[in-house]
């Protein structure tokens, strides 16, 4: 099985495969996208609870947004307006894409930042959204990196790099790429 190289701060994972210690996100081609009735209502009363419109306008440090882009619940497309929203003109919506080459693949969802889900039962989770999480080479390479870079090394938000390596058989991992920017 093909494995993304890690930093060496990650333990080593198991084999994927049904009973594995490792836990994969849930497929985004098979995510609960299609929700009707109260659970659709339930997750659109959550996705609006922030208003990026009011909070925005108090940005005026450097702002770095790490997206994904398999997020069916943000879909990269609704940030276009509210990222205009947020004051400083040093800012970065960074996308993370998903990439199935190896395993466990790379699952650019609204679960990449979720380590535990624990709280919900599995089916719930990967309803509500879109995934059960699990500690991730997402995490390690692009979400705890950059925070890593911007607390401890004081990198600008919106100056981040990622390398997000290679696969065991020397394949690149997808790219992050800059969705937006505002300088």
């Amino acid at each position: 099985m093909l494995r993304a190289d890690r930093d060496r701060r990650e333990p080593l994972r198991h084999a994927c495969g049904p009973g594995s210690p490792t836990q994969r996100r849930s497929d985004p081609s098979t995510s609960g996208a299609k929700l009707h009735g109260k659970l659709a209502k339930l997750r659109d009363r959550l996705a609006h609870d922030v208003d990026i419109n009011v909070t925005g306008q108090a940005l005026t440090m450097p702002v770095a947004i790490l997206h994904g882009d398999a997020d069916w619940v943000v879909p990269e497309a609704q940030w276009d307006t509210p990222f205009g929203a947020t004051k400083t003109e040093h800012k970065r919506l960074f996308l993370s894409l998903t990439d199935t080459h190896g395993c466990p693949g790379h699952y650019a969802n609204h679960e990449q930042a979720t380590t535990d889900t624990s709280f919900f039962p599995p089916l719930l989770a990967l309803l509500l959204l879109d995934g059960v999480g699990a500690v991730d080479d997402l995490d390690w390479r692009y979400l705890w990196s950059a925070l890593d870079r911007v607390i401890r090394d004081g990198v600008g938000a919106d100056q981040l790099t990622f390398d997000l390596g290679t696969w065991s058989d020397g394949q690149p991992v997808k790219p992050v790429s800059v969705y937006l920017s505002g300088s």
